[in-house]
C-alpha cells in the first residue's frame, strides 16, 4: 500500500509503563486504551489493512492535547471564578450578618431602654401610691381621732344629761 500504511507481523514488543501513563494523561481513561493499541501495532509492525496516516495520527493527537488542555484551563478558570465567587458570598454574609447582629444590639438596648423607663414609671406610680396610701391612712386615722373625740363628747353628754334626768328625778321625788 503506501508509506502510511503498516503490514501485520508476528514480531511482537511491549510498549513502556510510562509511555502508556503519559498516554493515559493525555487522553484520559477511555480513549487511551484505544492511542495504546494503535502505537503497539504501529511499534510491532503489526498494524491492520487499514491504513494509518502518521499526519493526521499526529494532528489528532496535538489537537486531543489541546482540547484536554483547554479544557483543564477552562476548568482551573471556572474553579477560581467559583471560589472568587464563593469569597464575595462568604463577605455578604459576614457583612449582611454584622448588620443583623448590629440591629439585634440597637434592638435589645432599645428594649433595655424600655424596660429602664418602665421601670422608673412603676417606682413613680408606687411612690405615689404609696404617699396617696399613707395620706388616705393618716386621713383616716384623723377621722377615727375625730369620732374618738366626738363619741367622748356624746358620751360625756349623755352621762351629763342622764345625771340631770337622775338629778331631776331625784328632785321630784
Amino acid at each position: 500500500m503506501g508509506a502510511d500504511v503498516m503490514e501485520r507481523t508476528s514480531h511482537k514488543e511491549e510498549l513502556n509503563e510510562g509511555f502508556k501513563a503519559l498516554v493515559t494523561n493525555l487522553f484520559g481513561q477511555a480513549k487511551s486504551k484505544q492511542a495504546i493499541e494503535v502505537f503497539e501495532e504501529i511499534v510491532n509492525d503489526r498494524a491492520t489493512v487499514t491504513a494509518f496516516n502518521f499526519g493526521n495520527l499526529k494532528q489528532e493527537i496535538i489537537k486531543e492535547v489541546r482540547q484536554e488542555l483547554a479544557t483543564k484551563d477552562y476548568v482551573h478558570a471556572e474553579s477560581a471564578k467559583t471560589r472568587q465567587e464563593m469569597a464575595e458570598m462568604k463577605q455578604e454574609l459576614k457583612a449582611e450578618m454584622a448588620e443583623m447582629k448590629a440591629e439585634l444590639k440597637a434592638d435589645v438596648a432599645e428594649v433595655r431602654q424600655e424596660m429602664a423607663e418602665m421601670k422608673q414609671e412603676l417606682k413613680a406610680e408606687m411612690a405615689e401610691m404609696k404617699a396617696e396610701l399613707k395620706a388616705d391612712v393618716a386621713e383616716v386615722r384623723q377621722e377615727m381621732v375625730e369620732m374618738k373625740t366626738d363619741i367622748i363628747r356624746w358620751v360625756v353628754a349623755s352621762q351629763f344629761t342622764l345625771v340631770g334626768i337622775a338629778v331631776a328625778i331625784i328632785k321630784l321625788l
